[in-house]
């Protein structure tokens, strides 16, 4: 087998490996009820050494192909990080909050995508890692629906770790059309539903509308015959949703499952779009950015103020770095996004979308991209690939 090729195995499933146990690692504390508790603490500890140990395996091809970059990488971060430790120290506090995961997950992500020479092989790599996902999926809803665990607390990465099943069933079914993919759809998206979880409902609307968009250069209209029914079928769903939300409220209140997304919608009607507070957070960010518009708050500077992140990309970005700066690296990262995207093959653009959808858009009302690995893990991407394109095009290999 091609050394390369192995590489690039050992590289894709350190990458891919937090999602199935972080998922696995949740399940099991879920199950156990054992939360906030000494064995509760072993297992989280635990499954950040098997993540390492991933990432541990595969470093040594890190090494050999991107030792340069490695070193740029964190001296530029660590560069950052002690500027706004010296004009920030009020921020010291909350700095050492996510240094652990920006150092040790989020810039590895990055790194590591970096590294992959062949994207065909992380695809496999993410298909089995999806198929495992999904099984873990079925775990959980049956246990969810048998009584055998009990969502006492919200989870917001809970449904975050469905996102790449979901995202794949979705990709399969609109490829070939076949209703085994769209039912693993749904019963993917009753799961998320049931947790509580709106963030990755959004990404799996914003995945589902663009591929349907790019995907078919035959201009077959099934995609446009599938968009318009499901145009109808929303619109009819929109008509009568308190009416339908009550009566998925009543049926699973039956097996003991209270939806936190589906009462929200059905409380605050209204109102409106609830926004669980984020206009709040919103507005305070907003006042943050007006009185330091030049050299912002720095990194994690608003935790002090809101006590928790903007809850926005753009927000944050702008709050930490100010209008200057913070412009400059959004409008930077949005041209690399656009760029990669118009420039790649078809099989790369449905990459592209299906990690935006993951790693951006649910920054968009939720986290922050310091922490988000997936995040990295999408900026890793349309870098290698940008530099990819540029070789094509100037004839390199």
């Amino acid at each position: 087998m091609d050394i390369r090729y192995k590489s690039d195995v050992r590289i894709s499933v350190a990458v891919l490996s937090p999602f199935v146990i972080l998922l696995l690692q949740y399940i099991i504390l879920l199950y156990f009820n054992i939360f906030d508790t000494s064995y509760g603490n072993l297992i989280q500890v635990l499954s950040k050494v098997i993540v390492s140990l991933f990432y541990i395996i595969a470093f040594k091809d890190i090494m050999k192909r991107k030792l340069g970059s490695f070193l740029i990488i964190y001296f530029i971060v660590f560069f950052i990080l002690l500027l706004n430790l010296l004009i920030f120290p009020e921020n010291s506090l909350y700095i050492q909050s996510i240094i652990f995961n920006l150092l040790f997950v989020s810039i590895p992500s990055l790194i590591y995508m970096l590294s992959i020479n062949n994207y065909n092989v992380f695809d496999n790599i993410l298909n089995k890692i999806s198929n495992i996902l999904f099984i873990l999926g079925i775990v959980f809803l049956m246990l969810l629906l048998t009584g055998n665990i009990a969502l006492e607390r919200y989870s917001m990465s809970l449904g975050y770790y469905f996102l790449i099943p979901l995202l794949i069933n979705t990709k399969k079914y609109l490829d070939s059309y076949n209703y085994i993919f769209l039912l693993n759809t749904l019963i993917l998206l009753i799961t998320i539903i049931s947790i509580g979880s709106r963030g990755p409902l959004l990404s799996f609307g914003v995945y589902f509308i663009l591929y349907i968009i790019i995907k078919d250069k035959k201009k077959s209209y099934k995609p446009v015959l599938n968009l318009f029914f499901l145009t109808i079928i929303f619109s009819i769903g929109y008509m009568f949703r308190i009416n339908l939300l009550n009566k998925i409220i009543s049926f699973i209140n039956l097996y003991g499952i209270e939806s936190r997304t589906l009462n929200l919608f059905v409380n605050n009607q209204e109102e409106g779009i609830y926004l669980s507070g984020r206009d709040k957070l919103y507005e305070e960010s907003f006042k943050l950015i007006k009185e330091n518009p030049f050299l912002g708050k720095g990194l994690a500077g608003e935790i002090s103020i809101l006590e928790t992140y903007s809850h926005n990309f753009f927000i944050e970005v702008l709050v930490a770095f100010g209008m200057f700066f913070g412009i400059t690296i959004i409008l930077s990262l949005l041209i690399l996004f656009i760029n990669v995207f118009l420039k790649s093959n078809q099989n790369n653009k449905e990459n592209i979308l299906f990690w935006f959808s993951l790693g951006f858009i649910p920054l968009m009302v939720s986290g922050s991209y310091l922490t988000y690995f997936q995040f990295w893990i999408f900026l890793g991407l349309c870098i290698n690939l940008y530099k990819i394109n540029k070789r094509e095009v100037l004839g390199i290999k």
